[in-house]
């Protein structure tokens, strides 16, 4: 549509607002602007409007021109505005959004810090300028961090989880700022690791406003600031370490080893902090490159073991490792002192059980069953095995002095420590707590610490001792083959290991790697067991392949009876909890076998799938306890044939609580109408009536057939 008269009578009635209305009924250029606009009135209801107010405003016998001039004037504003365009010459390309070059340079990044600042290289998703993202998408997360009350964290993990892009916006990025503080702690937290994956581009901002008296959204904004910048921000952590809450101080403390220029502050500071601040700078001397370490020395030397240990925490350097060899032999003696003693208490209470007799009681009243409740646990205390039980490897309890040592020493790599570890485990093996070696190499995948772990198996590992502590050389060997070797080699040399009782060690490093199909590798699940690694990024630790002969192991018929049997795993459970057994002793119980199967299913494997749906189909026949683990892999292999898994769902349910029943059944990837065919099947093969909560279910099947989903099911 040509709209060149409409502009023309715009410009037109702007002269007459200009030269004056009493001129307009004798403007013969406004006349003619008014009278082109018949066509346009003809094809249009508001250009008929915008014709007769023209004709309105000029008119003789109009009373209140300069009004009419105004509303004509206004009509026609309104409409041209709603006609703009912008345009370009050029090839038409959408608007650049996340990670583009340009966001990058007018954000100010520049690129990731190299090892000298003390950052490692990161992927960072930077915050964009531009994205087309309307304000119905953006509402719910403005009043999210701007709101209170609850269902907040809801909206903001939905947004996290399933559009990230909307968190990436500029125009959300100084809200997010703000929530690191907000009063519901997991927003601030669930912000902080969203903050963190947007790079460096963001730390002009966290630094703006910043207040090292503030509290704990402050907290978290200057360890952001440490985690992006590193060196580049080193006044800042300065002054934070020198003024702030006490708080920011210790998080400042720390952030300082990134510049070898703060060795004087923190030297300084040494002599004159006191309690946690003081070990807090020594904790930073840890991870820096002294020149003089003396001073550093004489003050790690006057700290208890225990208190040592958490300040050398995550460092990675040798001087630190052999520090720790000196914390563990302080530590070792300690406990041969108390052995020691509990030995002489033994003998006296065993020499006063001699004289009492089976019921004797002593004058101060403890009877003769007393004694020998006392003898029991002081023998316990003159074990170097002190372990809590014979099922569950849980020594040394979480938080206490031991697990602290020890947690400290996995992944440390020097000469004088890796002396000690193998002098020390050929005197006293049951001084070391389960899987020890297994968790240092995971810990930390070197060259130095493969050659350690080499030596150690050549050394014990045909020891019977190895079996009964299970500190973790075995499996350890065989996790360093799956990174170093091919996996044909690998193969070849630890199957014979599948026959006796390495088996477990096999089973017990498979059970801890899982195939990512968005890597398409295999990745290791360990995890650093709450370590301040001093800001190191710890990436996870992956292998290329694995030999397909390892899957036909695991799916061997007969298999799942020799590994209830004979195979022990232990899985690392929940801070406090120690390694625990997984082992089925019940033959329908989902075990440490179907756990590593369904981790390490790889779909790209050629014919894997139908192994995986034979395998498990046999499972399922053989009475294997149907629950969501067991219909995820089912649906990932392509399982199809649901009736017989539908049957026993709604058989062995053995209650009228369908609350279960309900839950399963939506696991089960079946259109509503075949779910209901199958439902229908399973109930008339019901013919005893077992099946608890027919009426129920029946009307399940009957929504489900009228095409409701199982979330609408009543």
């Amino acid at each position: 549509m040509n709209l060149s008269a409409l502009y023309e009578l715009k410009e037109q009635l702007e002269a007459a607002a200009v030269y004056g209305t009493g001129l307009m009924t004798e403007d013969f250029r406004l006349k003619k602007a008014a009278a082109q606009m018949g066509p346009l009135a003809q094809a249009a209801p508001v250009f008929k409007k915008i014709e007769q107010a023209a004709q309105a405003a000029i008119a003789p016998e109009c009373q209140d021109r300069p009004g009419a001039l105004m509303d004509a004037l206004a009509l026609v504003n309104a409409v041209v505005y709603t006609q703009g365009t912008v345009g370009a010459a050029g090839e038409l390309l959408p608007l650049e959004g996340d990670g583009c070059e340009q966001n990058r340079v007018c954000a100010g990044e520049g690129g990731s810090f190299s090892d000298e600042t003390g950052r490692e290289d990161r992927e960072e998703k930077s915050p964009s300028f531009l994205q087309n993202i309307p304000y119905s998408r953006m509402a719910p997360l403005v009043a999210a961090f701007t709101g209170t009350g609850g269902g907040r964290y809801a909206v903001l993990e939905s947004a996290v989880r399933e559009e990230p892009e909307l968190l990436s916006d500029w125009r959300l990025l100084r809200l997010m700022i703000e929530a690191l503080g907000d009063s519901y702690g997991e927003i601030g937290n669930l912000v902080y690791r969203r903050l963190l994956e947007m790079g460096s581009s963001i730390v002009p901002m966290l630094c703006q406003g910043f207040d090292s008296n503030g509290k704990r959204g402050m907290l978290l904004r200057l360890r952001l600031i440490g985690e992006l910048a590193g060196a580049s921000e080193n006044q800042l952590y300065r002054k934070a370490a020198m003024d702030g809450e006490k708080s920011i101080r210790e998080e400042a403390i720390g952030l300082l080893r990134f510049d070898s220029e703060n060795v004087p502050l923190l030297y300084d500071m040494l002599k004159t902090e006191k309690g946690v601040m003081r070990n807090r700078v020594l904790w930073t001397l840890s991870f820096m490159e002294l020149e003089e370490p003396e001073e550093y020395l004489n003050a790690m030397k006057k700290k208890k073991p225990s208190e040592a240990a958490g300040i050398l925490c995550g460092a990675c350097n040798v001087r630190s490792a052999d520090l720790m060899a000196d914390v563990l032999e302080q530590f070792r003696k300690s406990v041969i002192t108390e052995m020691e003693k509990a030995g002489e208490e033994y003998r006296r209470t065993e020499s006063l059980l001699a004289s009492l007799g089976k019921n004797g009681t002593l004058e101060d009243g403890t009877t003769a069953s007393q004694l020998r409740k006392k003898r029991d646990q002081l023998f316990k205390q003159m074990q170097w095995d002190r372990r809590q039980s014979g099922k569950d490897l849980n020594w040394p309890a979480w938080g206490t002095d031991e697990e602290k040592i020890w947690r400290a020493a996995e992944g440390k790599c020097s000469d004088k420590l890796f002396e000690w570890l193998r002098r020390a485990y050929a005197e006293t093996p049951g001084f070391f707590p389960p899987f020890f070696f297994y968790d240092s190499f995971c810990d930390s995948p070197t060259e130095e610490m493969a050659s350690f772990i080499e030596r150690m198996f050549r050394e014990f590992g045909d020891s019977d001792r190895q079996d009964e502590r299970r500190s973790g050389i075995e499996e350890a060997v065989f996790t360093r083959a799956l990174l170093t070797e091919t996996a044909e080699a690998v193969y070849e040399k630890f199957s014979p290991w599948l026959a006796g009782g390495r088996a477990s060690a096999i089973l017990q490093v498979l059970c801890q790697i899982q195939y990512s199909e968005e890597k398409k590798q295999y990745v290791f699940m360990k995890q650093s067991r709450g370590k301040d690694s001093g800001g190191r990024t710890e990436e996870p630790v992956c292998f290329e392949n694995l030999d397909r002969r390892w899957y036909g192991w695991l799916l061997l018929p007969g298999n799942r009876t020799f590994v209830r049997k004979n195979v022990k795993v232990y899985t690392w459970q929940m801070p406090g909890q120690g390694y625990a057994l997984e082992r089925a002793s019940k033959a329908s119980e989902w075990s440490c076998l179907e756990q590593a199967l369904v981790q390490l299913y790889c779909p790209e494997a050629e014919g894997l799938s139908e192994a995986y749906r034979a395998h498990f189909e046999s499972l399922i026949h053989m009475g294997l306890e149907i629950d969501s683990r067991l219909l995820r892999i089912l649906r990932r292999c392509g399982f199809r044939d649901y009736d017989f898994v539908v049957e026993r769902v709604l058989r062995e349910n053995q209650s009228q609580y369908l609350w279960r029943v309900k839950c399963l059944l939506e696991e089960i990837p079946l259109p509503a109408s075949e779910l209901s065919e199958s439902l229908g099947r399973a109930l008339e093969k019901d013919r005893k009536g077992t099946i608890a909560g027919r009426d129920r279910i029946q009307l399940w099947r009957e929504q489900l057939a009228d095409g409701a989903c199982m979330g609408e099911l009543a």
